[in-house]
């Protein structure tokens, strides 16, 4: 029965594109395929993976849904695709770029558990007549959004996908230059208070090990533009109360009590998840000024980015001396350059702002605002804020586009309905400016590309 249905479902499949050579393929090799999926389903998912990442939905008969995930080039990705019995669901992987990688009809499709490899990359796949369907990639060949399509082609179903992220690991090895002025805190607090510590801000992972001799061990993690994360490790004195910022992507805010120490064990540690990880927004290093620091009470003159232990840009460690009062971190902020070209990239969502702080010196003739992306169906805007307080562009003045003077500037626009949209500010006010952009109907993850000039 199993053999009949499958093969009654690939023969309307492939109706017309060649379907007597695939009918007879199926025949042949159906009878190894169930063997063939126990024996490797026991080897693919074992390993431990740095992001798991869930999707979960409804489809129709004939229908599909469409998630996205954010994949970096040469990063291993499991993908796992679970239904009801009643229904015949297939799973499409797609790359950044649009080439239909694996599925039904993809360059990788067969019934059986096949491998390919092309140019590095390894692609194994379940093939269509199994349930569940999985896809292992390694070694990613393009860096971007992968589109998942998962088809009702009998039936309709809930179904549960889900994204199994394997870290990279990079070798190469950083010299942070630091430079005061080009830090931006985002707070957060440790608090310990008895045997209860608590961890409230924000961020995808925390955890925090306290040993016998007193001492803090806290690690935070952050996702980076190409997949791998930031790991920050401070050592930590014990006190009644240690505030220390965390490093943060996002806007997900948490307050949890991570632990309870209890009296005559050397160490505990905990650890927890934020929900939707892949709406992270991930940074990107663009120059080497990007990085960590870590003073004390606001006081530059106990400053310890001086002492920071250089290793490889996953691993940061600092360490903190005892009864030294507060603790900030800051990262470092690329844009507060007061002159040069600025280039961001990443990744924003429906309804959501990105802000981004410059400073314009007093040799700036001329500011210009550059913004761009990839979907024509989406609507980004954007948006200056002067060291004033007026907005300029979208939501202020010259909204609807057009040029002309506004305290002394001499301002053009290109209007929120263009794509792309940019401004530009002749004789911009000395300080500190915002640029945002704003995401309006955004139907899925869009990527944006971002360039600031000051000359």
């Amino acid at each position: 029965m199993l053999l009949k249905e499958c093969t009654d479902k690939r023969s309307h499949h492939y109706s017309g594109r060649g379907s007597n050579r695939y009918k007879t393929n199926i025949k042949l090799i159906y009878v190894y395929c169930q063997i063939i999926l126990f024996l490797q389903s026991l080897t693919l998912i074992t390993e431990t993976y740095s992001q798991v990442m869930t999707f979960s939905g409804f489809v129709n008969e004939g229908d599909f849904n469409e998630h996205y995930i954010y994949v970096s080039k040469g990063a291993n990705v499991t993908f796992l695709l679970e239904w009801s019995k009643t229904a015949d669901l297939d799973l499409r992987v797609y790359t950044p770029s649009g080439t239909y990688l694996v599925g039904w009809e993809g360059k990788l499709y067969s019934c059986n558990f096949s491998k390919s490899k092309v140019n590095n990359t390894i692609i194994a796949y379940t093939g269509f007549c199994s349930r569940p369907e999985k896809i292992v990639i390694i070694n990613s060949p393009e860096e971007g959004l992968w589109k998942l399509v998962v088809y009702a082609y009998k039936g309709s179903s809930n179904y549960l996908l889900k994204a199994y992220l394997r870290k990279k690991i990079y070798e190469k090895r950083i010299k942070t230059l630091w430079s005061p002025s080009l830090w931006e805190v985002i707070y957060g607090n440790i608090t310990a208070s008895g045997s209860e510590v608590i961890i409230e801000g924000k961020g995808k992972i925390c955890s925090v090990e306290r040993y016998s001799n007193g001492e803090f061990n806290v690690k935070l993690k952050v996702m980076r533009v190409r997949g791998a994360e930031y790991i920050l490790s401070l050592g930590l004195p014990e006190e009644e109360h240690i505030e220390i910022a965390r490093i943060v992507p996002y806007d997900d805010t948490l307050k949890v009590t991570v632990g309870i120490y209890k009296e005559g064990e050397e160490k505990w540690s905990y650890s927890f998840y934020i929900d939707n990880p892949e709406v992270f927004h991930t940074y990107k290093a663009l120059w080497n000024e990007r990085g960590f620091k870590v003073y004390v009470d606001n006081n530059l003159s106990i400053s310890y980015f001086g002492k920071r232990l250089l290793s490889d840009i996953n691993d940061v460690r600092i360490c903190i001396m005892a009864n030294l009062g507060k603790v900030i971190v800051k990262e470092v902020n690329a844009l507060s350059y007061s002159k040069g070209i600025i280039e961001e990239r990443g990744i924003i969502r429906n309804d959501e702002e990105k802000e981004f702080t410059i400073d314009v010196g007093a040799d700036v003739r001329t500011l210009k605002v550059h913004l761009n992306w990839e979907n024509r169906g989406n609507d980004l805007d954007l948006y200056l804020v002067t060291p004033t307080g007026d907005r300029i562009g979208w939501g202020g003045v010259f909204s609807r586009g057009g040029e002309g003077f506004f305290k002394g500037m001499r301002i053009k626009y290109t209007s929120f309905l263009s794509k792309p949209e940019y401004i530009e500010v002749n004789k911009p006010i000395k300080g500190r400016w915002k640029v945002v952009i704003s995401g309006k109907d955004i139907k899925v993850l869009e990527v944006y590309r971002l360039v600031i000039k000051r000359r």
